[in-house]
């Protein structure tokens, strides 16, 4: 595979460049600094760094690289580097998750099928997972449960030590973390605003049928606290906080 060239441009000077070993796989930006996985992270060992765009400085992440996929959700909030590896059999085994380099001991290898997402910047790290029934999740009853994401809960990462959030919820979705602030889509479509004490700052029902999705997912330029990724600022209403 061709090696990749990732490029910042400053507003003062020209941009400064970086040229990863080989094909980027993944790629996270927070503040002046990006995280880098290359290749697909079905190696054992495909590397991973951390460059500075400002100093180009380059850090290189360390993994056990005895998992099947390594650096998977590959993370950059603020200084922290998260990822979690995970191994395959019939299920999907979460091996550990890892924040710059220090395994978290959220996970052993022996749980299967619970899946991690990661969000955040300097201000908060945040850390989802949930379990995934895709046609194969039965309930006390007998009979198979709806597919969705089961349990979502969230915590978030304060020095080395991982403390819970948000209690887990099914079918909700964990959308962003920033500015002292977690972002969720709770059951029946409701935008939901947290503090990172767990606190609602605020929630709007119905989103899906207010906004369209793309609108949820709009550019992340703006660090207004009122979540502009989620959805236009001049689409949120006047009374929100912001």
């Amino acid at each position: 595979m061709a090696a990749a060239l990732a490029s910042v441009a400053f507003a003062a000077g020209g941009p400064h460049r970086f040229k990863a070993p080989d094909a980027v796989g993944s790629i996270s930006a927070s503040g002046t600094s990006v995280a880098i996985h290359v290749g697909d992270g079905i190696n054992e060992c495909d590397p991973a760094m951390v460059w500075n765009a400002k100093t180009g400085a380059v850090t290189k992440l360390k993994d056990p690289c005895t998992s099947d996929g390594t650096f998977q959700n590959l993370t950059l909030a603020g200084g922290t580097a998260i990822w979690w590896d995970q191994s395959a059999g019939n299920h999907v085994y979460c091996d550990d998750v890892y924040a710059n380099s220090r395994g978290l001991g959220i996970c052993d290898g022996t749980e299967g099928d619970t899946f991690y997402e990661f969000a955040g910047d300097a201000t908060v790290a945040a850390i989802a997972d949930y379990s995934v029934c895709d046609s194969d999740c039965v309930g006390d009853n007998g009979q198979l449960l709806p597919d969705g994401n089961y349990g979502v809960e969230v915590a978030r990462l304060v020095g080395r030590k991982v403390v819970a959030l948000l209690k887990p919820v099914d079918f909700r979705v964990f959308l962003d973390a920033r500015n002292w602030r977690v972002a969720t889509l709770e059951p029946k479509s409701t935008l939901t605003v947290w503090d990172t004490s767990g606190k609602v700052l605020w929630s709007v029902a119905g989103v899906m049928r207010r906004w369209p999705k793309s609108s949820l997912i709009a550019s992340s330029s703006s660090s207004d606290a009122k979540f502009s990724k989620l959805c236009p600022v001049a689409s949120l209403p006047k009374s929100q906080p912001g």
